[in-house]
């Protein structure tokens, strides 16, 4: 919990230092609590840029959580598998791992729906880095209305995935479109300021494309970014 607390936090080094710490004290049996330990040591280091490090921890949660039966965990360890196999440039590895998670994503809205909505974001953003834009954008409009089907908010992250794909297909008005959904539900839920600041700083990423520097110096001060 305190690992998870310093991740939420953003306290990295305690994050690490008290996953570690648990990882180690842990009976290998404890499947559960093994997996939320190294899943939150996986993010932190990703957090603090040691992708390296976090690929085989996020592997041995998705193996983890499959012995555990636990598709949900499974679907969330697969997606952070993804992403840092898409950080290091194997995007072929982490179409691999995506596909192979295929068969557990839900048919209706569910409680496995969170976690399959995130997957299918992820899957979005290797289409993306592959330049099969369509394919992308149509992945994160199927994430946003299933998330529309449960609750809005598990769309956030989908919109600002499409808007970098409207950004890479040129279409800056879309882009404007997604990222203004994505403050909208930022701003009804406020579940998090790393939400909060994750669209805001899209939102100035947006007035730095289009070369206005002084309107994303400007917005950057009004949300605290600076």
């Amino acid at each position: 919990l305190r690992s998870v607390r310093g991740v939420v936090r953003g306290d990295v080094a305690e994050a690490v230092e008290q996953a570690q710490r648990a990882r180690r004290l842990l009976p290998e049996e404890y499947l559960y609590f093994r997996r939320l330990v190294v899943r939150s040591l996986g993010a932190a280091l990703l957090y603090r840029g040691g992708v390296v490090e976090a690929q085989p921890l996020f592997e041995e949660d998705a193996r983890l959580s499959r012995q555990a039966g636990d598709i949900t965990g499974l679907l969330a360890a697969t997606r952070l598998w993804a992403a840092s196999l898409m950080a290091r440039g194997r995007l072929r590895q982490a179409r691999e791992v995506l596909a192979a998670a295929e068969p557990h994503l839900p048919l209706a809205p569910g409680m496995l729906q969170p976690a399959a909505i995130k997957l299918l974001v992820v899957q979005a953003d290797l289409l993306r880095e592959c330049n099969e834009l369509e394919e992308a954008a149509g992945l994160c409009e199927k994430a946003i209305g299933q998330a529309q089907a449960v609750l809005d908010l598990y769309g956030l992250g989908a919109n600002l995935m499409l808007a970098r794909v409207r950004l890479a297909q040129g279409r800056v008005d879309d882009r404007l479109a997604a990222i203004e959904e994505a403050l909208r539900l930022a701003k009804r839920y406020d579940i998090t300021d790393l939400d909060d600041a994750l669209v805001y700083a899209s939102r100035a990423r947006l007035f730095l494309d289009g070369g206005d520097l002084e309107a994303a110096a400007a917005w950057s001060r009004e949300c605290g970014l600076d």
